[in-house]
């Protein structure tokens, strides 16, 4: 049986909550005990209400720091004896159960959208979900705590005009992709199907049909996705850069020649290396979906390894992301790159931009750059989705920067 263990929300607040953790069985219990101090008045020892006596209530708030305890124990003993590992809301709910005297309690309100979705990341997390998967969930959080009234949600609420204008939300003030968005719709569709049976669901989830969903079309590209040309990459290379940008340069570089998402390859380092047959190889295990993978070294990354004894600077994906803008911009990748808006109904929003190229450089490029060099040397659609874990080869060609305007060409020297 694990340890009850309390803690303070925030440690330097005159009136902080008190807070209960408990670790069992690989799951993380977190939950509030209703308690607010001063946090002075906190024994980070004891994992008690210091004894002052100007301060009365400190009698009242241990025994009920006691009573949880017990109510923890009592509850993880209730699960074990019928030999199951409960999840974490199994266990708050027969927590709730014992300190309620064995009532069921009566909740005079239902949680919101916004509190079931920080519930269920706390529970993913127990669980030892990927990283990955949730981040989606935490970005879809984000994205419903911002929302106009998100934060008093409840899923009855959740109707399709306001799912439409929750699409809208994402569109102006993220200023997301269609593709995240459909992401993000995704998760809220799983928390919305997680949630059945406990709360009352509004009528637009109970169609197959959903009209505010946004509908997937590779022909409308924005212009924002871009992949860059083997002489550009030269030009990156080579170019004259401060100090500060050799390490990005050199992280974009590995990530060109992997062909990886940035969360796979942006630590990377000879620990993430084994021989084969005497030759250096990446040992890969992709975050999403777990696909393990093994690459050749090429000379370029050898290279880099050895410029830093094996362990390239690591970068956080913000810290890169404006990095590689500068690197690209220093490198002179300037050509002009039209880019457009576009509404869920696949309508332009905005007039189109005209941008230079570095503007417009993120993670996603080394990807993308990879896949569509590939493909131009001619190799298989399948082997270049072995690299890149595209679980769909339509997903893949989509995915694609390919010349539009030569096949164009070609096909117009046939007649």
């Amino acid at each position: 049986m694990g340890q009850v263990k309390f803690n303070l929300k925030d440690t330097v607040s005159n009136a902080t909550t008190v807070n209960l953790i408990y670790r069992y069985s690989g799951k993380k219990l977190k939950m509030s005990t209703g308690i607010k101090i001063p946090s002075k008045h906190w024994n980070a020892k004891t994992q008690r209400v210091k004894e002052l006596a100007d301060y009365a209530d400190y009698p009242g708030h241990n025994m009920k720091l006691q009573r949880m305890t017990r109510a923890v124990e009592d509850a993880y003993t209730h699960f074990q004896l019928r030999n199951e590992v409960p999840s974490v809301t199994q266990m708050r709910s027969h927590i709730d159960l014992i300190l309620n005297g064995g009532k069921s309690i009566e909740r005079s309100k239902p949680k919101t959208v916004v509190t079931y979705i920080n519930d269920y990341i706390e529970d993913a997390e127990s669980k030892g979900k990927k990283k990955g998967t949730i981040q989606g969930f935490r970005q879809l959080k984000n994205v419903m705590t911002s929302f106009q009234g998100g934060k008093s949600y409840e899923f009855k609420d959740l109707d399709s005009d306001r799912m439409e204008q929750l699409t809208y939300h994402m569109i102006n003030k993220f200023e997301y992709s269609t593709t995240q968005i459909e992401k993000i719709q995704r998760k809220l569709i799983t928390i919305v199907n997680s949630a059945r049976g406990k709360y009352e669901i509004n009528d637009t989830f109970n169609h197959k049909s959903k009209p505010w969903k946004v509908k997937l079309n590779p022909n409308q590209e924005s212009g924002k996705e871009i992949a860059f040309t083997i002489e550009e990459l030269q030009a990156i290379e080579k170019a004259e850069l401060p100090e500060e940008y050799e390490g990005i340069r050199d992280r974009f570089l590995i990530g060109i020649n992997v062909g990886q998402r940035y969360s796979d390859f942006k630590s990377f380092n000879i620990e993430s290396t084994i021989l084969i047959n005497g030759r250096l190889h990446w040992d890969i295990v992709q975050l999403k979906g777990s696909k393990p993978l093994k690459l050749l070294v090429n000379d370029t990354c050898k290279a880099i390894l050895d410029k830093y004894d094996g362990y390239p600077p690591v970068y956080s994906l913000n810290a890169y992301n404006h990095g590689i803008k500068q690197v690209c911009k220093l490198a002179k990748i300037n050509s002009k790159i039209i880019t457009r808006k576009f509404n869920p109904q696949g309508e332009v929003v905005s007039a189109r931009k005209i941008q230079e190229k570095w503007e417009l450089a993120s993670s996603h490029d080394c990807r993308r750059t990879t896949a569509t060099l590939l493909h131009d040397k001619g190799v298989p659609l399948m082997k270049i989705k072995q690299v890149t874990g595209h679980s769909k080869l339509k997903d893949l060609e989509n995915y694609l920067k390919l010349n539009k305007d030569e096949v164009i060409e070609e096909i117009l020297d046939i007649y």
